[in-house]
């Protein structure tokens, strides 16, 4: 098990174990897919959007679930390999988003046969579900950083 090791750069993070990155990733799973649960269901009763395939219960916690997943592998080489993974997980993370908003868009513009009615705040409720799947993985996972050790 690798352990933290505290540096006198403070430019360089210290090294964060294994287990550490596992349980934080296994808490950005949990409150993603919690997040999202909670944005799908307000918007189902405020905005009265229909219970269409994208906003099914399913797909919305697969989707989490996955880039939760994926961003904390991510996460975890990065760690490894560069001596600032928390701005350089951030900078990913933001240019992930912003391509992620091809999918809802596009859906909008050029909506598949199961999306042909739907309205608007279907895909805006898509758009804020992203936004708020990159603003949990990346306050949750870039806290494993221990705290204590960094600031010495």
């Amino acid at each position: 098990m690798a352990s933290i090791e505290a540096t006198d750069n403070p430019a360089i993070e210290p090294s964060i174990s294994l287990i550490r990155i596992a349980v934080y990733g296994l808490l950005t799973i949990i409150l993603t897919s919690l997040v999202n649960g909670l944005i799908r269901v307000l918007a189902v009763i405020v905005f009265d959007v229909p219970n269409v395939f994208a906003l099914w219960w399913e797909p919305v916690l697969i989707a989490s679930t996955v880039g939760a997943i994926g961003a904390t592998l991510v996460y975890g080489v990065l760690t490894r390999l560069s001596s600032r993974p928390n701005r350089t997980f951030t900078i990913i993370s933001i240019i992930v988003l912003v391509l992620s908003f091809a999918g809802p868009v596009n859906a909008y513009l050029s909506p598949p046969p199961d999306l042909t009615d739907a309205p608007w705040t279907v895909f805006a409720t898509l758009v804020v579900m992203h936004v708020a799947a990159a603003a949990t993985i990346i306050s949750v996972l870039t806290r494993t950083t221990n705290q204590e050790v960094a600031s010495r």
